[in-house]
């Protein structure tokens, strides 16, 4: 019990908070019904939660609803599922996307679906003609919150393994979206849901429209790579037809201006606007899903125009970045660290740090140190990501060659072949850095000792000013000294007519050398 509370007191804020909010509608909501007792199927004018969860043909009269229906969850064992996943995938989720993105996803699952729904439930009862649907159906619930949640986790951990019952059953996270669009939409039918069977399918369509083309991560807009196609949640034996299907609906979104095209994202993220990069015809829409023909020759030929175009996306960002001016570190505010955009092979980012103009010689020994690191750090990445894609595109072109088609499960064995041949490599690397790390305890600490230093000796030079009336070697008292000719500092700092004019100089000469 106590490592429950000390996990859940643990919980980012914005998941305690979506919790807590959970927790008290449904709880209300089933106190609430179980006092006054009847069948809310039917009754649903004396329904207590008509007040929070939605209902069709209610919504006029309580609109809120559309808002607070999300979070009303009727059905006890589905409320502790909900909780559960909350506070565990959640707090996944706002860890790696932050508080900001981790609400504007819920926002975005908790409205659009609701609203989806009631749309649905209305065309329903008119192809139906039965306006009872619109009263008796109750839309509300974690489930599509929850199947938008599978599908954020195929985006950032895919190839993660779930195991349960000790190990005896074990899924691919890449596996989960289909899992819970399959198995609980059977769980609703059967307990009578048809709003719940409903917001788990919208919930991770609109789930996967946001993270591939609206959701916002730094400068990059959605997640267009292969990874994360539309056809990758389905089994490899359905993925050509869903390929062509889902490209039809793609150009058809492009064509109305809902969504960008490849071109315009890729111009969009990596700041091509002066590369003039155009397809005509289908190749054009290639990119975003991966329609390759059936004939070898036409899947290859599109590959390699998807090649040239990345190769000269990234001459160019190499080219624009090369051409503008690096910033002065002496013009760099003391202490300020300069972050550059990840570089477009390696992945990391360049630094540039400040250079103090009273810089001592332990500094710049820490500080040519941290930019040497930096650059040992990209000068490797470079050459093993490069490494990397040449031997994966050489894999791919030979099992092209003898079969017409490479899968993912013949990428995974080039995969286990190249981390046995980089092994060596990478463990010498990660020998060099923490060698690297440990000789560089010892400058740190002899620069943050003399940072600590001038930092007191400026206290004692304000301290000084203001007990004099002035300050000695600040922006305005450098002369202060040298007009109290005559007199001299005290203990205090304070002037005192009776000391000799040469203390009053070696005084100031000792204040000074704390710089």
């Amino acid at each position: 019990m106590a490592s429950v509370l000390l996990h859940l007191r643990e919980l980012p804020v914005a998941t305690k908070t979506v919790m807590a909010l959970t927790s008290i509608l449904s709880l209300g909501t089933m106190v609430a019904r179980w006092q006054t007792d009847g069948d809310w199927a039917t009754q649903w004018e004396h329904d207590p939660a008509r007040f929070v969860q939605l209902r069709t043909a209610l919504v006029t009269r309580y609109p809120w609803t559309l808002a607070t229906t999300t979070f009303v969850e009727p059905n006890v064992l589905l409320l502790v599922y909900g909780l559960c996943m909350l506070a565990t995938v959640g707090r996944f989720l706002e860890q790696q996307w932050g508080t900001r993105g981790y609400l504007q996803f819920l926002l975005v699952l908790s409205t659009i679906p609701s609203v989806t729904t009631l749309l649905a439930l209305i065309l329903l009862s008119f192809v139906k003609n039965d306006a009872e649907i619109l009263y008796t159906t109750a839309v509300g619930g974690l489930a599509a919150v929850l199947s938008g949640f599978t599908v954020g986790l195929k985006q950032l951990a895919p190839d993660y393994t779930v195991k349960v019952f000790r190990g005896a059953l074990g899924f691919r996270v890449n596996d989960l979206p289909g899992l819970y669009t399959l198995v609980f939409p059977i769980i609703f039918t059967l307990l009578g849901q048809l709003g719940g069977v409903l917001l788990v399918n919208l919930g991770f369509f609109v789930a996967f429209v946001f993270l591939r083309f609206y959701r916002r991560s730094g400068s990059v807009l959605g997640d267009r790579s292969a990874a994360f196609a539309f056809c990758s949640f389905f089994p490899e034996f359905a993925q050509p037809v869903i390929r062509r299907i889902s490209d039809v609906v793609y150009r058809g979104a492009v064509a109305c201006g809902v969504i960008t095209s490849e071109e315009g994202y890729v111009q969009q993220n990596v700041g091509m606007d002066s590369l003039d990069v155009r397809v005509e015809g289908p190749a054009q829409f290639a990119d975003l899903e991966e329609v390759v023909a059936e004939d070898p020759a036409v899947g290859a030929a599109a590959e390699s125009e998807a090649d040239r175009r990345r190769a000269l996306a990234t001459k160019a960002l190499d080219m624009r970045l090369a051409a503008s001016p690096a910033p002065d570190p002496r013009m760099l505010l003391p202490g300020q660290l300069l972050v550059g955009a990840p570089h477009a092979v390696s992945n990391i980012r360049p630094l540039r740090l400040s250079i103090p103009s009273d810089e001592t010689p332990a500094e710049r020994t820490y500080r040519e140190q941290r930019q040497a690191a930096a650059h040992q750090d990209h000068v490797f990445w470079q050459a093993n990501n490069q490494q990397f894609e040449q031997g994966k595109q050489a894999f791919e072109q030979q099992v092209r060659a003898e079969r017409g088609e490479c899968t993912l499960d013949d990428l995974s064995v080039y995969y286990r072949r190249y981390q046995e041949e980089s092994y060596a490599r990478h463990v010498e690397y990660n020998r060099a850095v923490w060698r690297r790390n440990v000789a560089m305890v010892w400058p740190g600490v002899r620069a943050w000792w003399q940072e600590v230093w001038r930092r007191r000796a400026r206290r004692r030079m304000a301290v000084a000013g203001m007990a004099g009336g002035g300050t000695f070697y600040g922006r305005e008292g450098r002369g202060d000294v040298r007009r109290a000719r005559g007199a001299s500092v005290d203990g205090a700092g304070s002037v005192n007519a009776s000391t000799p004019v040469a203390d009053v100089d070696r005084r100031a000469e000792k204040i000074k050398s704390y710089y």
